[in-house]
């Protein structure tokens, strides 16, 4: 097994599961977002995979999949751990939406628990997009073949179509998760104006410098509310944040 980050106990044993539960189906396992872009918190950050394999799951494995996803989310941070398990041909032709075999987040959880787990007769993600850019140009192997044995190219053209998908999410709920909502903002920003793929904390701090100074203190409450170890009692201004959103709706989408 390769070395992989040791900032997350558990991700020893997300490997040996994925190694356990697939196999020889196994290509590699992935690590991407906070992690692997330095700014993950145990408390505000999630384990962000790809799980690669070569040919499509069984029923049989797709049912220890899910035993296996549930074992491994009590032992996760508190955010959880999200994941998506695709074949190797889509991770090498990339295609979107991309197609997938297994999907986990948070929000799948208790579907997962009451065994109700349906992603429909053609299971595609636009998300996937952005996470195999990230993947490409910033991730880290955990087990298996290269990242550049296992990854073609996505085309800008179908990043910039995923983000700015999340981003047109966000700003329709841009008040349900205040923190969320402004340092996605921000990274989409850079992408939008200077092609940078990064994090929400450099998308923050590439903010900080680029967007009017009239949204700075929003943005820095956001980003110390997503770093600092303790929870800190904020109070968020919604007109502010409206403010934001339609500075930040008039740069993304036209």
């Amino acid at each position: 097994m390769n070395s992989y980050p040791a900032a997350v106990q558990p991700l020893g044993q997300i490997v040996a599961g994925f190694e356990r539960v697939l196999g020889s189906n196994l290509v590699g396992i992935y690590l991407h977002g906070s992690l692997v872009l330095g700014c993950f918190n145990y408390r505000t950050s999630d384990v962000d995979l790809l799980v690669v394999i070569e040919h499509p799951l069984t029923p049989e494995t797709h049912e220890a999949l899910i035993a296996l996803t549930l074992q491994l989310a009590a032992e996760a941070p508190t955010k959880g751990l999200e994941f998506s398990i695709v074949l190797r041909e889509h991770a090498a032709h990339f295609t979107y939406p991309t197609p997938f075999q297994f999907h986990y987040g948070l929000n799948w959880h208790e579907r997962f628990v009451a065994g109700d787990v349906d992603y429909g007769a053609d299971p595609r993600d636009p998300d996937l997009a952005a996470h195999f850019t990230i993947t490409k140009a910033r991730g880290h192997c955990l087990y298996g073949a290269p990242i550049t044995e296992v990854f073609g190219d996505v085309p800008d053209s179908d990043y910039w179509t995923s983000i700015r998908a999340d981003a047109a999410d966000i700003l329709d709920h841009l008040a349900y998760n205040p923190v969320y909502s402004v340092l996605n903002l921000c990274r989409v920003l850079a992408y939008r104006q200077a092609k940078l793929i990064v994090s929400k904390a450099e998308g923050a701090a590439w903010a900080l410098k680029h967007v009017p100074a009239i949204y700075h203190d929003l943005i820095q409450q956001a980003l110390h509310t997503y770093t600092a170890e303790i929870e800190p009692a904020v109070a968020w201004n919604e007109a502010e944040l409206r403010q934001f959103g339609s500075y930040a709706r008039a740069v993304i989408f036209t």
